[in-house]
């Protein structure tokens, strides 16, 4: 399964900007999804906000944002999420020359940590992409 990533841009300082909620659709247990994600600018700074939370004590959820077409091309890898049964929000900042695809997106794969969980029912995984100034 795949989810089209809803950016949100700060246009400028000092202002509230509303963030948009990009939520897993996968209720397949131990099945990775795709979230694509196209930003606005080709070269930049992006904040991912991934958010996690479970009513019983789950592994982490992995993360991979793959290595981009370009140059500097590198894979960014890494786990969010509390073995507890409770929510986690976390940040990654990233620079989009590493992850940046030809066609100008940046994929971001999301799996469970357990493999009977699934990344919207017993995660409610969601994905919030903030492209920075």
């Amino acid at each position: 399964m795949a989810v089209t990533v809803i950016n949100t841009t700060i246009a400028a300082l000092n202002v509230d900007q509303a963030l948009t909620a990009n939520a897993a659709t996968s209720t397949v247990a131990n099945t990775a999804e795709v979230f694509t994600y196209t930003p606005k600018a080709n070269e930049g700074k992006i904040a991912l906000i991934m958010q996690s939370s479970s009513t019983s004590a789950l592994k982490g959820i992995s993360y991979s944002i793959a290595a981009g077409d370009l140059w500097a091309g590198k894979a960014i890898t890494g786990t969010i999420g509390s073995t507890a049964a409770t929510s986690a929000i976390e940040a990654l900042q990233i620079d989009t020359g590493r992850v940046l695809q030809d066609d100008g997106t940046i994929l971001i794969t999301a799996t469970p940590g357990t493999s009977t969980a699934s990344l919207k029912t017993s995660y409610s995984f969601k994905m919030y992409a903030l492209e920075l100034l």
